[in-house]
């Protein structure tokens, strides 16, 4: 079977899917649109719950995203890969513009900010994005937005994208924008006020 009869064949089981449990819809379009939500999360508690560890993972896995999300426009842009809906394969249900498939900007940021936490030994997080990755993807793909390759593709572009990141010049980079981030953090006075509530939530908690 070739790749896109197997993404056509794929397609149709997630139309037939939800066909048959009308209520597997809404629970895509939620998923499909805020799951991606739960990277802001993820990467501001590493940030002001992580030490210096955390806060270097963090700065690290969003340069990742944001490199992911460059290459992956950078594809879209230079070639052109319909979407399932727009040819007739499924009913577009999240009103998305008929612009190119491959790769997914969601699968590749969400990947890129997944890898970097693996490799940076966050292997909780790292399990959690992943698996919010898949689930995003599969009801993207569910909901006619995107073929089962088009993921596929986005991690593959996510991950090379944090690997990268692996390389001391990338490293030293994310290291540098660490220590910028930092400054500029402690120059708002955000640190005192994130220590204060920190503080006065431990003290509430003792009483």
């Amino acid at each position: 079977m070739t790749i896109t009869a197997l993404n056509d064949a794929m397609v149709a089981a997630a139309q037939s899917a939800l066909t048959a449990m009308p209520w597997l819809s809404d629970l895509s379009v939620a998923t499909a649109n805020w799951g991606i939500g739960i990277l802001p999360v993820v990467l501001i508690a590493l940030w002001l719950r992580g030490g210096p560890a955390g806060r270097q993972t963090a700065i690290t896995a969003t340069l990742a995203a944001g490199v992911a999300l460059a290459f992956a426009g950078a594809i879209s842009f230079l070639f052109y890969f319909p979407r399932p809906f727009a040819i007739g394969l499924a009913p577009n249900l999240l009103a998305h513009a008929a612009d190119s498939s491959l790769p997914s900007d969601h699968a590749a940021v969400m990947s890129a900010v997944a890898t970097a936490l693996l490799l940076a030994g966050r292997r909780s997080l790292g399990i959690l994005v992943t698996v919010a990755t898949l689930a995003v993807g599969a009801a993207r793909v569910a909901l006619g937005v995107h073929f089962p390759s088009d993921i596929l593709a986005g991690i593959l572009v996510g991950g090379a994208a944090a690997a990268a990141f692996q390389f001391k010049p990338c490293n030293d980079f994310a290291s540098f924008t660490r220590r910028l981030a930092e400054a500029l953090y402690a120059a708002l006075g955000i640190e005192v006020l994130a220590t204060r509530l920190h503080l006065q939530k431990q003290q509430e908690t003792i009483q």
